[in-house]
């Protein structure tokens, strides 16, 4: 459209005008109109286009067999390619004269320069059925031998460590507040060797409310150069709400329970705060008395309340997260 060819989308290619009056002359002329422009099926598309020189959207050679989003972002340009064939691929990508290409690891957070060759374009490979995230931009904003060109590079010594797996142990410093059966009051304050599950608690398993537990995350520059760091709350039960340091709190609502937390993380101590709300459910069920949905005279037995961890520190590489911490 930007080079002046008008296109239109049409599940069928029209042969008859509307109306009845002089019928056979209106369908004539939309015959003769539909000859005078070029119709072609979407397996074509794309050779129609060049054979009316319209410039391609993203230069990848004829026949490239790719799927491909293009958003266009002030001077940069971000590039999705996906290949859906069952083979491997690999595409030549032309870039604009004073631009290079990165190649963005969205599961790690790692960005990638792409090198070009004599003739100003780069190689993109992708594994069958596999996706790649490009970012397209002027040199001086693009990554230089992996680090960005208007930033200094570190010491040589400073270079990323191993995966980072650490694991938060006891005490947590628990807060309860909530009730139980009958609305009994149960408010506690405790300081717990390990994490447990409430509702195997001798006196407080029909506890409904919040549960706050607090730990301190120790952290080197060693482990903060290992790439993003998530917080892994292992099995939660119901919803949980996760602080560090001072950063805004973050919800979540369904497992996976794993928080993107990097951005909030600092070398050394890290206040950790993990606020769990269970089903107000545990407090209406007493194994003791028969009765209740959804099979009345069935005993019912507590649900798993809490924060039942383990909680881990992990890298990026090590599972999938859904949560981010501003």
């Amino acid at each position: 459209a930007r080079a002046g060819v008008a296109v239109w989308a049409i599940d069928a290619t029209p042969q008859r005008e509307e109306g009845w009056l002089d019928a056979a002359a209106r369908d004539l002329r939309v015959q003769h109109a539909l000859a005078a422009v070029p119709v072609a099926a979407p397996s074509a598309i794309g050779r129609q286009l060049r054979q009316a020189l319209v410039a391609p959207v993203v230069g990848l050679d004829a026949g490239h067999g790719l799927q491909f989003t293009l958003r266009e972002d002030g001077a940069q340009r971000w590039l999705f390619l996906r290949n859906p064939s069952p083979h491997s691929r690999s595409v030549r990508l032309p870039l604009a004269d004073g631009h290079g290409a990165e190649l963005w690891h969205t599961w790690t957070g790692r960005r990638e320069r792409l090198a070009a060759d004599g003739g100003g374009a780069c190689t993109v490979k992708l594994p069958a059925g596999a996706a790649r995230l490009l970012r397209l931009a002027p040199l001086d904003g693009c990554l230089a031998n992996g680090h960005p060109a208007n930033e200094r590079r570190p010491e040589a010594d400073a270079k990323p460590g191993a995966p980072v797996a650490l694991t938060l142990h006891g005490p947590w410093q628990v807060q309860a507040n909530g009730h139980g059966l009958g609305h009994r009051v149960i408010d506690f304050q405790a300081d717990w060797p390990a994490l447990q599950d409430l509702s195997l608690h001798p006196t407080h398993a029909d506890f409904a409310g919040q549960l706050v537990y607090r730990n301190t995350l120790q952290l080197t520059d060693a482990d903060l150069r290992c790439g993003p760091l998530w917080l892994d709350l292992g099995p939660v039960f119901d919803a949980a709400q996760v602080q560090v340091n001072d950063a805004a709190p973050v919800i979540g609502c369904e497992a996976p329970f794993v928080f993107d937390i990097h951005q909030a993380l600092q070398p050394g101590a890290n206040r950790i705060t993990i606020t769990v709300a269970n089903r107000p459910e545990n407090a209406r069920r007493d194994p003791a008395h028969p009765g209740g949905l959804p099979l009345p005279g069935r005993r019912l037995t507590r649900l798993p309340t809490g924060l039942l961890g383990p909680v881990r520190c992990i890298s990026a590489t090590a599972a999938a997260t859904r949560w981010h911490l501003p």
